[in-house]
């Protein structure tokens, strides 16, 4: 029979464990900003301070690191998306994307300027142009009167 190997390494989930070394956050403080986070979008739902450790490391007899429940896929995403400012998705982090994102701020990606141009660009590149619904037919019109527009 052969012994155990206890040299192996931990699956890490490296992701996560790289955007929280980056914010300087251990996993104590990254639930509570899950929590303030969840708390400011009025989710009765708390994580436990402990709890992301178990998405950072794997835990015997599991070979690989868990995957949040939900609503806290998305929260992950969210929080750490405007914290560092770039898109931190269900993928980039391993996470299957079954998962899903339920909650994700209602300003999440809005950094567009506020005149009619960025109007366009937030409308064409948004849910009516490229998103499930295809492409918009008004774009285009929408486009032509913008273009008429003077800033």
């Amino acid at each position: 029979m052969r012994e155990p190997n206890l040299t192996s390494e931990v699956a890490t989930n490296v992701a996560l464990n790289s955007c929280l070394t980056r914010l300087g956050w251990s996993a104590e403080q990254f639930a509570s900003h899950l929590n303030e986070l969840a708390r400011s979008l009025r989710l009765l739902d708390k994580v436990h301070p402990k709890t992301p450790r178990r998405w950072l490391k794997a835990r015997p007899p599991s070979a690989l690191p868990c995957i949040p429940r939900q609503p806290w896929p998305g929260l992950v995403c969210a929080l750490l998306s405007r914290r560092l400012h770039e898109p931190v998705t269900l993928a980039s982090l391993g996470w299957q994307t079954s998962v899903g994102a339920l909650y994700v701020p209602a300003d999440d990606g809005l950094d567009h300027a506020w005149d009619p141009r960025g109007a366009v660009g937030r409308v064409t590149a948004g849910s009516l142009g490229g998103g499930r619904y295809g492409s918009a037919p008004f774009c285009g019109h929408l486009r032509h009167h913008v273009d008429r527009v003077r800033p």
